[in-house]
Order: C-alpha cells, then structure tokens, then sequence
C-alpha cells in the first residue's frame, strides 16, 4: 500500500510538471520568460472603454478621464476608413478581452507622454500582469511600430510581431493585404 502511495504522489508530481512546461511554452499565465513584468513606477488606472485596437479610455484616482495610445503597436483603423480595415474588429475586441471596461490597469508612460492628438503614450499590463502591447502583438491584432523616442520595448514588440507573421497569427492570416479591407476570413464570420 505504501507504494501506490508513493505512485500517486510521483503522479501528480509529474503532472503538475507538465502543466508548468506547457503553460510556459505556450506563453499561457503572468510571468513568462518572454514578457516583461510591469516595471517599478507604474500608476493604476481603471478601464473606462475601449473604442480601438490602440486606444482606450481609463480614469485616474482623483476621477479625471485620460484617452490613452497604447506605445508601440499599431492596429487596423476601425473608423476614418470606410470600409473598416481588415482586421480592426477583432483587434478592438481582442483589446476588450484583455481590458474589460472596469477592470484595473498598470500604465508606464513613455518617453514621449502626450501624441499630436492629446492622448496619453502609455505601456498598460492588465490585472493578470500581461503586457497589453506585446499580447496584442502576439496574437497578430497589431503590428510593432517604433516612433521617436518611445522604443523601450521594441526588442520585444518586433520579435513578437516577426512570430505571430511566421504563425500567420490574427490580421496575418486574416487579411490579404493588412492596412486594407481585403480579408480572406473563414465563413464563420
């Protein structure tokens, strides 16, 4: 009997194991080796809406609203384009996935803090501590992109991108021409 014993904890030890291995390959949980914890510094914020792949409404503590930019990615434009660009529908709802309206939001701002257009250039990572630029990236919702002197995490955005194009991941495998509103979607939408 003791050796069933011992058997079953072996068991569940292994399992346990591949779990872990599996989650890490995948990329699945907070942590992975691949993406960056939310730095010292950061300020929380509270997700009002999000209205674009790459822009979002949050509200500060002292209850003031601020339009945000995500820093280094760019999505396909939902409006201003008639059609819609391919693609820019399911990256405002992968953005929603990752921040729903009330949930809690960690920002670092960049170097450049404000855009043309008075929005806030921030870097978010979700309650779960998921980067929201690089996850964005990854899953071929957005592309990489490098503007000015906000470029603390271009290693990692552009090596994210270079995969999910490889994977043909998102707007990679979705859209004929990405930036138009050609797609080659399955039928079930």
């Amino acid at each position: 009997m003791g050796g069933a014993r011992w058997w079953g904890l072996g068991a569940v030890a292994c399992l346990v194991l591949a779990v872990f291995a599996a989650s890490q390959l995948l990329g699945i949980g907070t942590g992975d080796a691949g993406s960056p914890e939310p730095p010292v510094g950061t300020t929380e914020y509270t997700v009002e809406h999000v209205h674009d792949g790459d822009t979002l409404f949050v509200r500060a503590d002292d209850g003031s609203d601020i339009k945000v930019r995500l820093i280094g990615v760019d999505t396909p434009e939902l409006e201003g384009s008639e059609p819609a660009e391919c693609f820019a529908a399911e990256a405002r709802d992968d953005l929603r996935r990752l921040l729903p309206d009330g949930s809690s939001v960690r920002a670092l701002a960049g170097v450049d803090r404000i855009d043309p257009y008075g929005r806030a250039l921030l870097y978010l990572w979700n309650s779960d501590g998921d980067f929201v630029n690089l996850e964005l990236v990854r899953e071929g919702a957005a592309e990489a992109v490098r503007i000015g002197a906000n470029d603390a995490y271009w290693p990692e955005l552009s090596a994210a991108e270079a995969k999910a194009r490889e994977a043909r991941a998102g707007r990679w495998g979705a859209c004929t021409q990405p930036g138009s509103a050609s797609c080659t979607r399955p039928a079930r939408w």
